[in-house]
């Protein structure tokens, strides 16, 4: 019978690179919870320097409404407007238009207060 082979590193080492690495899932599971879970603040209203209301938080809800209904997220912008023929987006313009027409036209119908 073989005698046992000592280790190469201590245990402690073992048991450090486990107690770290739980952590660190732990903490990285908890944030993940917290990503899906938790919204992002609305102010009720926002106002102008004059005391003028801007837009008040329903506006931005059916802006958020507006924006995940037509898919926006899904369309690629280019600030530089020469990449456009390169990359072959010259269609880019005109799909964000033809999605945001419905939005132009209910403002144009219902105007900030």
């Amino acid at each position: 019978m073989q005698a046992k082979r000592d280790l190469l590193v201590a245990k402690s080492w073992i048991q450090a690179v486990l107690i770290v690495g739980l952590c660190g899932f732990l903490l990285l599971g908890i944030l993940a919870y917290r990503t899906y879970t938790d919204e992002p603040p609305i102010p009720s209203r926002v106002m102008g320097s004059n005391g003028e209301l801007l837009f008040a938080g329903q506006d931005v809800i059916a802006g958020q409404e507006v924006f995940l209904k037509n898919g926006l997220m899904e369309i690629r912008l280019d600030l530089w407007p020469q990449r456009v023929s390169w990359t072959g987006l010259h269609r880019q313009n005109w799909l964000v238009f033809r999605a945001l027409i419905p939005c132009l036209n209910a403002r144009r119908r219902h105007p900030f207060p």
